[in-house]
């Protein structure tokens, strides 16, 4: 059975409490979308969150984790992405804010490498995503995926899709 602290959850929805935690929460992702977005309204949206949380409606999305080895080795876990979902057409030669991506594999065999590449981006205020098979961009984001958030344009080559 689980061990009871006084009033503990009435402290977590004070709102000292939840500006405390947001500053923590964004130490280091000052730079991501998606807190700048947070930050438009920081007292309105802590504000939800505390409703929430006091009328038990609050839910997080499903995370999924994986291991990384730098600066030690851990399991971190990660949101997914989100988005209007767009075909990677409608942003050939538009400048566009890459602020996440993920590589897993793909169902379908259409390119060699045998994955497929999600990219989340910002285009005009909104956030979008996409999926590809594209390997060159795979490639791309298997070097360069670490430097996000970055602005950059993908570009159509004959047949093949590239950043620039």
């Amino acid at each position: 059975m689980a061990k009871r602290h006084g009033n503990l959850f009435e402290r977590i929805c004070e709102p000292e409490n939840l500006y405390l935690a947001y500053r923590k929460a964004r130490l280091g992702k000052s730079v991501m979308a998606n807190v700048q977005r947070f930050e438009r309204d920081v007292a309105g949206n802590l504000e939800a969150i505390r409703q929430s949380l006091v009328d038990k409606s609050f839910t997080t999305a499903r995370y999924h984790s994986k291991m990384i080895h730098v600066p030690k080795t851990r399991e971190i876990y990660i949101l997914p992405l989100d988005g209007d979902k767009v075909k990677l057409d409608e942003v050939v030669n538009r400048e566009i804010l890459i602020t996440g991506h993920s590589i897993k594999r793909s169902r379908y065999d259409k390119n060699t490498s045998g994955k497929c590449l999600t990219i989340q981006f910002e285009v005009g205020g909104r956030r979008q995503v996409l999926f590809t098979g594209s390997d060159v961009l795979i490639e791309q984001f298997e070097k360069y995926g670490d430097q996000i958030p970055f602005a950059a344009t993908i570009k159509k080559i004959d047949r093949f899709y590239t950043l620039s």
